[in-house]
């Protein structure tokens, strides 16, 4: 059996109300995407270092990337948008991720 890359890539969310958005209250968001994805996550200053699988780190990578930059303004990035974040960046549409910020969350 071959043994799963494990990879480490850091974000630089580069403002601390920004990062304190996508945190989450007592890091929440944070600690959802990590459960979610089976990876570690470690908060440096403004930074995010995601550790684990490459295919976990990846989506994670693309949703936290996208969030950074449609976070901005004050609306809150609550559990239901991390999630659809984590979707999204499954499936390969991080750039949806920009209609949050319009107000769509989610058509079903």
């Amino acid at each position: 059996m071959g043994e799963k890359t494990k990879i480490k890539q850091t974000i630089d969310v580069k403002s601390v109300d920004k990062l304190v958005r996508i945190l989450g209250s007592f890091d929440e968001n944070l600690n959802l995407l990590t459960r979610s994805l089976g990876i570690d996550a470690y908060v440096e200053g403004t930074k995010i270092r995601l550790e684990g699988q490459e295919d976990g780190v990846s989506v994670a990578y693309k949703a936290l990337t996208a969030l950074c930059a449609t976070a901005t303004g004050n609306e809150e990035i609550d559990e239901s948008k991390i999630t659809y974040c984590i979707e999204l960046a499954k499936e390969g549409r991080e750039e949806e991720i920009a209609l949050l910020g319009e107000g769509i969350v989610a058509v079903t």
